[in-house]
């Protein structure tokens, strides 16, 4: 009888966000499969960050790898990210692999689940389609904020196994009551990432000059310190022209870059407030109870900020210089009124999702 579950996603990419929801899949996954469990993970380098027994890693770089992986396994899981969209240029072209792999699997009777994912923005008819035929066809469906649940309901008309939960990197530190403690006073942490992925913003020159201005402006005037943390190794680039631009490199951090993604959550924690753009740094300062403007590049973005209730002075909707520096100036001066979702609750939902696949699972 197969037991062995196959975890798919972008893995082994030196991306922190999906290391992250790679940790989370393999340790829940095994704490509720139990001794039984089997986990093939879809990545050309072990995730090295977790202590589960009985995972191993793929390079399913090459079609007929995976094919050979999902037909040995019982369950394959879309393990979290916002992997619902057609705005990208490759956004279709990964539609149509996902809904070959799902026909797949249910050929070979094989559960399929998507668990703490976005859904959005979808536009192209094509692409609705497709995402609707996945939905359909899969097990389970878990999402992570309210704007996903009604863009399913409504656009899709999708309902059945669709159910609400929360971004599975928030259980990366299970068992705690959140990672503050170590914030200095004074701290803006800063994780910027390339426009290229946006379908909001495009031009690159822009933002960052404006980026640079404010958070110079921020130095100048409210006498913080600015901690640059990658979340990608693309980062990089982006934040080193802010930083040559903003021209104050004494007051300037840059900690070495880590693909492991409870180094940066530490390195998350020493900021006291935060300036975020890939929407995980946003969630790691939420975990670590600091407070946190989000530049909206996507619209998972706003999902997340309406999760937590932070309101529209937490998202920045433009790449405007007037509108960066009002609400980063607010936020320094009055940090912020408080989560509308605990992170107690925020783990309770994300954990839902993986007692719904073990009971799937049987």
């Amino acid at each position: 009888m197969k037991k062995k579950t196959f975890l798919y996603g972008y893995y082994g990419k030196h991306n922190v966000e999906d290391e992250a929801l790679c940790c989370v899949c393999i340790e829940q996954l095994s704490r509720l499969l139990g001794r039984e469990c089997r986990i093939e993970v879809m990545s050309p380098m072990p995730v090295r960050y977790e202590n589960a027994q009985a995972v191993t890693y793929t390079d399913l770089s090459r079609t007929c790898a995976r094919m050979r992986s999902l037909a040995s396994s019982k369950a394959i899981v879309f393990g979290g990210g916002g992997i619902f969209q057609d705005y990208t240029a490759s956004g279709l072209a990964d539609l149509r692999e996902r809904w070959w792999y799902v026909l797949l699997a249910r050929l070979l009777r094989v559960k399929v689940a998507f668990l703490g994912v976005s859904i959005g923005p979808v536009r192209t008819p094509r692409g609705l389609v497709l995402t609707r035929r996945i939905l359909d066809a899969a097990d389970l469906v878990t999402v992570r904020d309210e704007k996903s649940r009604r863009f399913a309901a409504g656009a899709l008309s999708v309902t059945e196994n669709i159910v609400k939960s929360f971004d599975l990197a928030v259980l990366l530190e299970e068992g705690t009551g959140g990672c503050q403690g170590g914030a200095r006073d004074g701290v803006l942490g800063v994780s910027l990432m390339p426009v290229g992925r946006s379908h909001l913003f495009a031009d690159q020159d822009e933002l960052s000059a404006n980026v640079a201005r404010t958070l110079r402006w921020c130095i100048d005037r409210r006498g913080v310190r600015i901690r640059f943390i990658p979340f990608n190794r693309i980062d990089m680039d982006v934040m080193q022209d802010v930083a040559a631009r903003i021209d104050r490199p004494k007051h300037i951090d840059f900690p070495a870059y880590s693909d492991n993604p409870r180094e940066v959550l530490s390195s998350v924690r020493t900021c006291s407030h935060y300036l975020a753009m890939r929407l995980h740094s946003a969630i790691f300062a939420y975990m670590c109870r600091i407070p946190f403007v989000l530049i909206r590049y996507h619209d998972k973005c706003e999902g997340f900020a309406q999760e937590v209730g932070v309101g529209e002075d937490g998202l920045v909707f433009s790449h405007r210089e007037s509108e960066m520096r009002s609400k980063l100036g607010t936020m320094l001066d009055t940090g912020m009124a408080g989560y509308g979702v605990s992170l107690h609750e925020a783990r309770e939902r994300a954990s839902n999702s993986f007692v719904r696949f073990a009971n799937l699972m049987g």
